[in-house]
């Protein structure tokens, strides 16, 4: 499998909302994908994914003042624990496995794709360290509506506690970054009372549930499911410094 990665986007002659706006980068590089393909002859069977590695600043790039990014729905940008600054879009396609014209919105994390890949291929799984993917095969090829995943950390900014997570359609913040510009100033660290919100209803995350109905019935539920099997795996694996590391380790 090819890994492909096009920072030609950020130079080449183009509006230059384009930098501002996941969905047509991502179309750009699909089309340019499919093309290859079929240059290569291998358009019939072989399968492509392309997704946004991170959210969109909202302040854009680009000389003109009117051309600034926008993450729809959600609140925040690149640079924070929001969900602007975390979800994506992406797209996928492998003729005959996937199906055509298929749309979902369930969670699947950018880690699913290594142990989703190896069950695919026939790799082994190393069990000599903590793998946080899950398995998301099934989901893909069609053989389930849902994603196996349920839930996902936010680790960020050198923070030795998680920033936020999110547990089904709940996100727990514990340390909050400026929803605009979350690079200017410090964040805030909200200790061991985080914000609550609820996703499905609330996707700008502007209402606080905690200590309102529903918020703290939510709170143990994501400690116990969440929280606590990663400090487990923090504990039996400990983090190295991977600026540490050498290449050969």
């Amino acid at each position: 499998m090819e890994h492909v990665p096009f920072p030609e986007l950020h130079a080449l002659p183009r509006p230059a909302w384009l930098d501002e706006d996941a969905f047509s980068e991502i179309q750009c590089v699909v089309d340019i994908e499919i093309l290859l393909l079929h240059l290569l002859k291998s358009g019939s069977s072989g399968g492509n994914i392309c997704t946004q590695h991170l959210g969109l600043p909202i302040i854009g790039v680009a000389t003109e003042a009117d051309h600034n990014g926008d993450n729809g729905i959600w609140s925040g940008e690149l640079g924070s624990g929001w969900e602007g600054g975390l979800r994506t879009i992406g797209m996928m396609r492998w003729p005959g496995r996937i199906r055509a014209d298929w749309k979902s919105k369930e969670m699947f994390h950018v880690l699913d794709f290594f142990t989703t890949f190896a069950k695919i291929t026939g790799a082994e799984i190393p069990t000599d360290r903590a793998i946080d993917g899950v398995d998301q095969t099934d989901f893909l090829l069609g053989n389930q509506e849902n994603s196996n995943r349920d839930s996902r950390i936010v680790l960020y900014d050198g923070h030795e506690r998680p920033v936020a997570i999110r547990y089904k359609q709940f996100k727990f913040h514990f340390i909050i970054y400026n929803k605009i510009n979350p690079f200017q100033g410090g964040p805030e660290e909200l200790g061991q009372i985080p914000f609550i919100y609820n996703l499905d209803t609330d996707p700008k995350e502007m209402f606080n549930l905690f200590g309102r109905s529903g918020g703290v019935a939510v709170f143990e539920p994501m400690m116990r499911d969440v929280m606590a099997p990663y400090m487990a795996s923090i504990s039996k694996f400990p983090n190295r410094d991977y600026s540490r590391m050498t290449r050969s380790e």
